[in-house]
């Protein structure tokens, strides 16, 4: 009676400890990017395609699956925000990465996260010489489609928290400058004119 009893209790507890932690499926609303040739349907970059209101695609190489619906404006445009395109410095490394106008600081923390494996309460980015806060978004910076592009990245400065809990000073090492011409060179240039033909 008691092994029965004992094994009734555990039966109980297990459904009950199953019912708390069943991992439920997570679902996040994220906008999609909008073509301008294609307006009404959504841009798929991980498979390089547009999808109807409705259908849904693997996220592969990534974890998950997506659905394009409407947004909860009722309207059929998907996307909020263009990329912006950024040179994140600090002492001898430069980032480059993209990411929308509508960005928060702190969701740009976690791609640095990601390849500088230190956390986003370690970090601090700036702007000009001014701390970006991480509820901001990158367009309250200045940071959008026309100032931000990617033959012209703009340029943001990255600290760490140092040991004693203050944050380093920017210290940004210089770009190399191509070495100056030996003096053979620089006879050519200037006796080499063009203007002869």
């Amino acid at each position: 009676m008691k092994a029965v009893l004992c094994l009734s209790l555990s039966f109980f507890v297990v459904a009950i400890v199953g019912e708390l932690i069943t991992p439920k499926a997570l679902t996040r609303e994220i906008r999609a990017d909008v073509l301008r040739d294609f307006p009404g349907v959504c841009y798929a970059s991980t498979q390089c395609r547009t999808f109807k209101e409705g259908e849904e695609w693997d996220l592969k190489p990534f974890c998950g699956k997506s659905v394009c619906t409407k947004g909860s404006d009722g309207t059929s445009e998907m996307a909020a925000g263009m990329s912006v395109y950024l040179m994140i410095r600090r002492k001898k490394t430069t980032i480059f990465t993209d990411a929308k106008e509508t960005t928060n600081v702190s969701e740009l923390k976690k791609i640095i996260q990601g390849i500088t494996k230190v956390s986003p309460e370690n970090q601090r980015l700036f702007r000009e010489d001014r701390i970006m806060e991480d509820n901001r978004c990158l367009a309250d910076y200045g940071l959008i489609s026309t100032t931000a592009r990617a033959q012209c990245p703009a340029a943001l400065s990255l600290t760490y928290r140092m040991d004693n809990g203050d944050f380093e000073p920017i210290d940004i090492t210089p770009l190399s400058s191509p070495p100056e011409l030996p003096d053979v060179m620089k006879g050519q240039e200037a006796t080499h004119d063009t203007s002869s033909n």
